[in-house]
């Protein structure tokens, strides 16, 4: 007896393997590889920091192993089987079809792990550190916020949810959801969730209006009116409690360092001063845009890269067609990114100490940035308001492409410091998050399934079906 249950548990695990990579195969299309190959002779970057081999000795292998452990740092979200049914789809898992969610879900988990723990924290401590870790609680916390659960007060950020609101769009599950649509659809979730989900009371979200990001709405969003600062001050103990030391202090940043990568010279942020500013909310500013036509613009090429050298930057969402990547890096021309396509059963977060295994990766993929879709939303994490301020001054360097042959250079995106965009937030989500909807598409919401009152819902009757625009993006 205990010989079959061994097999039987041997068998199951088998299965499950075997699952895994089958649908890896299917819904990834991509080749297995244990590790990307990285060259010796070039530095890799990964989010405002940059690993070079020739720094150490032939005998020291710390810039690899520092790289390893920041990469295996970061949050991953994946495909997931067995979960609650999405209402009146049949559906219990996302694969095929959720891979720019969960890729969302990334670059925000990641603005969230930087709001939080700071973007020097490691996920390296044992397990026994772990069970009395200040840090590895907010971390497990930052992750229920993103649990495959419908329930919105537990995890306000889940697929469950993001598709419920997709649904003011015409999305539901199993459609393709694009970057710009689930831009929006973070913004949504995170204003609704304001007051249930201290994580995220003193987080605000910003999506760009046709690559154009007004200033005067991001200070109107960000601004904690001064009846409310104390509250958020306190809501937000853990945070500031979290890392300790000066780590709770608000790091500021200047464009003033100079560095030479690959021949080129970009100007990388540096850390200034440390003031806090609790009448100011941390921003996650969005962007989405289409770098080029049918295929990604090659022009655009040296700023993607330049923009992954400074501590602002989330990386993008994006990948190739019908495929979603997160890109966190690069070494060379190739960008290092977190592949949402692996297969996993659903973790049940409820548990203090649940299995945190499967939302890390040890392994980096890289992808040709000529192979790159052209759809993609770049995303930027700016903590005070001077950090905005100084990132709204020096931003066009790293967004604008050098001429070439005196041919005027258009930016990525533009930052307009008077005047306001012509819509609300709420309109606006409505007006550019939806991707080629269609009449079949469109489902409507039963009682039961109805969005908190505060998801601006009845806005979004404000514009018709003929006023959505598929990702209502600038060609460049």
């Amino acid at each position: 007896m205990e010989d079959r249950a061994k097999y039987g548990k041997t068998e199951k695990t088998v299965r499950s393997a075997m699952s895994s990579a089958w649908n890896s195969l299917k819904y990834g299309k991509t080749r297995f590889e244990l590790k990307a190959s990285f060259s010796e002779s070039s530095p890799v970057w990964l989010l405002g920091k940059h690993y070079h081999r020739r720094k150490m000795d032939d005998a020291d292998n710390s810039e690899i192993a520092a790289f390893e452990s920041d990469f295996s740092s970061r949050l991953l979200f994946t495909y997931r089987k067995d979960l609650v049914e999405f209402p009146g789809s049949g559906l219990t898992s996302d694969c095929g079809w959720g891979c720019m969610i969960r890729s969302g879900q990334m670059m925000l988990a990641q603005a969230l792990v930087v709001h939080c723990l700071g973007r020097d924290w490691r996920n390296h401590q044992s397990v026994a550190v772990r069970q009395t870790s200040v840090t590895d609680r907010i971390q497990r916390d930052i992750i229920r916020l993103f649990s495959d659960i419908p329930d919105f007060h537990a995890a306000p950020l889940s697929i469950h949810n993001l598709v419920r609101l997709g649904r003011n769009i015409g999305k539901k599950a199993g459609d393709w959801f694009g970057p710009a649509s689930v831009a929006h659809l973070l913004q949504l979730a995170v204003a609704n969730a304001q007051d249930s989900a201290s994580l995220l009371n003193s987080v605000a979200v910003y999506v760009s209006q046709d690559c154009t990001v007004y200033r005067e709405d991001i200070i109107e969003i960000c601004t904690v009116k001064p009846a409310t600062a104390a509250e958020v001050t306190i809501q937000d103990f853990a945070v500031l409690d979290a890392p300790g030391g000066s780590e709770e202090n608000t790091l500021h940043y200047s464009f003033s360092e100079e560095v030479t990568v690959d021949g080129s010279s970009w100007c990388l942020e540096q850390d200034s001063c440390r003031v806090p500013d609790v009448n100011w909310k941390s921003l996650v500013l969005l962007v989405p845009v289409r770098l080029g036509g049918e295929k990604f613009n090659e022009l655009y090429s040296e700023c993607l890269r330049s923009l992954l050298t400074l501590p602002s930057c989330l990386g993008w969402v994006g990948g190739r067609p019908s495929h979603s990547l997160y890109f966190i890096g690069f070494q060379e021309n190739q960008l290092i990114h977190l592949d949402p396509h692996r297969l996993h059963p659903r973790i049940d977060t409820s548990s203090s100490q649940f299995d945190i295994s499967s939302f890390h990766s040890a392994n980096p993929r890289k992808l040709a940035i000529s192979k790159m879709d052209p759809s993609c939303c770049l995303g930027f994490y700016l903590r005070t308001r001077d950090e905005f301020e100084s990132w709204c001054q020096g931003i066009s360097e790293f967004s604008t492409p050098l001429s070439i042959g005196g041919r005027p250079s258009y930016p990525i995106f533009t930052v307009v410091s008077q005047g306001r965009g012509d819509e609300t937030m709420a309109a606006a989500f409505v007006s550019s998050a939806a991707t080629a909807n269609s009449s079949s598409d469109r489902t409507n919401m039963t009682s039961s399934e109805a969005t908190p009152s505060s998801d601006w819902t009845n806005i979004s009757q404000q514009k018709s079906s003929d006023d959505f625009q598929s990702e209502e993006f600038v060609f460049l």
